[in-house]
């Protein structure tokens, strides 16, 4: 796999984005070299998980109870 523009982590955006969306994430948090072809991606096919990230955000996560517990995102502060 390649890394480079418009790859997020080596997947092309379009890859990349089924492929979190398969997983059904409680949240997504892309970093700035995600690139922003792929953030769009991301952001319409995970509408609730996606969470724009910046320096200085912080996250708190929650595991939630059940059987298939994941962790939840209980707080997203930009500062």
């Amino acid at each position: 796999m390649r890394s480079g523009p418009g790859r997020a982590g080596g997947l092309r955006p379009r890859r990349g984005a089924a492929a979190f969306a398969g997983l059904a994430p409680a949240a997504l948090v892309p970093a700035h070299c995600t690139g922003r072809k792929a953030e769009h991606r991301f952001a319409a096919a995970l509408p609730d998980a996606f969470v724009p990230n910046a320096v200085g955000t912080s996250y708190t996560f929650a595991a939630a109870a059940g059987p298939a517990a994941r962790p939840i995102l209980i707080e997203h502060v930009d500062v």
